[in-house]
């Protein structure tokens, strides 16, 4: 598994660890070449193996040379699939290819993708240097527009899963006291696309008729200081929490009456998932994949991107205390499973990497 970005805490970087750790669990060697990052040694415990790769790969020199890296991995090791998950990675790989120093199959899975700009370019480097591609939602697939041919086969849409056992419902009482406030909690890195700016204007005129309900903003990173000095300017330092990066998600969730995510770009956010199968309702923008996620208005429902009277008013309804909160957990967890099980997917994935692989086996022996 190939990726252009730093090992650290991220939607996609959970889900190699998730999917590496099951692979490996299932008697698979699993590598995963990428610039290390916080979650390096996380994914060394699953007993996958983990290289450094240089990074970024912001020009076409940057690309050779972390081709010249990859290309040393694959001769120290027997790897039978090339595995990126992202457009560069992918060019890396298909150079590798016309170079001749790789004969592996390139199965890419996507992520992330937000612009018609992005999508283009994704689509010429498919079509050039990908045998199998995988998407993780429609909105991607449909993005970048690849017909069933361009890669040699139909790409294929396979939903990530979930740790359905881990992220699960509170087994307490769901009840609250009628003084007590609701609960609402964020879980996104500090940074400009995941747009915290938007989520604590709209808590501000949220908790001007509601003044008992908090919110919790989990996760760190390089906006950290300016939304601490908004949160002080607003005069919500009472009722916004900043929690920093936390090992213990799970637990935070099932503690929290609703999810919240006010991204302006997003493609299909992994926490807002992960809140589902806690029996946690969610709020997300109209924008990328997130209608397939709050797909059942039972216990999700989309805002206005960007629009913070859109927003106030979803954390209005869904922070009622009226609203009966058992039934929506149920719900939340409901689609959950229905839509999001770790099994399915590493079947799902599994059996394209052992066809993939063993096609090429088969062609060498022919």
């Amino acid at each position: 598994m190939l990726m252009t970005d730093r090992f650290c805490r991220g939607g996609t970087q959970t889900d190699i660890v998730q999917l590496a750790g099951s692979l490996v669990a299932r008697g698979h060697d699993v590598h995963v070449a990428a610039a290390p990052g916080d979650l390096t040694r996380t994914l060394e415990r699953t007993g996958a193996r983990f290289h450094e790769v240089r990074q970024p790969l912001g020009s076409p020199a940057a690309v050779l040379a972390c081709a010249r890296d990859i290309d040393g991995v694959l001769r120290r090791n027997n790897i039978g699939v090339l595995a990126p998950q992202s457009i560069r990675a992918t060019m890396a790989a298909g150079l590798l290819r016309r170079l001749g120093r790789a004969s592996q199959p390139v199965v890419t899975s996507i992520h992330n993708l937000h612009t018609p700009s992005g999508a283009a370019q994704a689509r010429r480097v498919l079509r050039h240097f990908a045998d199998v591609v995988t998407f993780e939602n429609r909105y991607e697939r449909d993005l970048v527009g690849l017909d069933a041919t361009a890669t040699g086969e139909a790409s294929s849409i396979v939903y990530s899963g979930i740790d359905l056992a881990r992220f699960r419902p509170s087994s307490a009482s769901l009840t609250l006291a009628p003084a007590a406030g609701r609960r609402a909690i964020c879980v996104a890195r500090l940074s400009e696309e995941k747009n915290h700016e938007l989520l604590l204007d709209a808590w501000a005129r949220h908790v001007r008729t509601a003044p008992r309900d908090q919110l919790s903003v989990v996760g760190d990173g390089p906006l950290r200081l300016a939304l601490e000095a908004q949160r002080a300017r607003l005069g919500l330092t009472d009722s916004v929490t900043m929690l920093g990066d936390r090992d213990d998600v799970p637990e935070l969730l099932r503690g929290h009456d609703l999810f919240v995510l006010a991204s302006s770009r997003e493609s299909y956010p992994r926490a807002a998932r992960e809140a589902l199968a806690c029996g946690v309702p969610v709020v997300l923008p109209a924008i990328g994949a997130c209608g397939e996620i709050a797909c059942d208005p039972g216990c999700s429902s989309l805002f206005t991107s960007r629009d913070v009277d859109s927003l106030a008013t979803h954390l209005g309804r869904w922070l009622d205390p009226a609203r009966d909160r058992a039934v929506t957990g149920a719900a939340a967890r409901g689609l959950a499973e229905r839509q999001f099980p770790r099994e399915r997917w590493v079947d799902t994935m599994e059996a394209i990497y052992l066809r993939v692989g063993g096609e090429r086996l088969a062609g060498r022996a022919a």
